[in-house]
């Protein structure tokens, strides 16, 4: 049951990424007091998915549903982006396109790490469930060190968005700077 559980996973991570720029265009339109587009993009969200659900479930069970949202999330991105030049006079297509690309073009190796690790841990081999939880943990912290260490050698906006949350930067900004005055 785990890694059937871990593809579904890996399945409903692929959604993020559109249901994530999704609502980045949905405050946009309603910023602008018009509701009615993003109510259309999720109501053909719904379509994509109940038509998705009916042809993958039978084949991929749990998998299908997985598959379905991430489809249905993408419809209601392209739904709610491509009418952004008429409805959003302002926003900048080509920018937020350019700076998902490189992001994208950032996180895809890192994400294929991420599945090439849990996928080499062997998942159904006979194994203690604490060795698997010591495994599980070393992997996804290694790789979450090794994504943030890059992101803040490339100087990628995301990387240095974490330290500011989690407090870190100021405490480095402050400690490489000599005291302040």
């Amino acid at each position: 049951d785990t890694p059937r559980v871990a593809w579904a996973l890996v399945a409903y991570a692929a959604s993020l990424v559109p249901y994530s720029a999704s609502k980045l265009l949905i405050s946009a339109y309603f910023a602008h007091k018009n509701t009615r587009l993003p109510a259309w993009a999720g109501f053909w969200d719904l379509c994509v998915f109940a038509a998705a659900c009916f042809a993958l479930v039978p084949s991929l069970r749990h998998l299908g549903v997985a598959w379905a949202t991430t489809l249905g999330g993408i419809v209601q991105f392209l739904c709610l982006f491509f009418r952004t030049g008429r409805h959003l006079p302002e926003f900048d297509r080509r920018a937020f396109f350019r700076d998902f690309l490189g992001l994208a073009a950032f996180n895809l190796p890192f994400a294929g790490l991420l599945v090439l690790g849990v996928w080499t841990l062997d998942l159904n081999a006979p194994q203690p469930m604490l060795l698997l939880g010591a495994k599980l943990a070393a992997v996804i912290g290694g790789f979450l060190a090794l994504y943030l260490a890059a992101g803040l050698a490339l100087k990628v906006r995301a990387a240095r968005l974490i330290l500011e949350m989690a407090g870190w930067r100021k405490r480095l900004s402050s400690s490489s700077n000599g005291p302040r005055r």
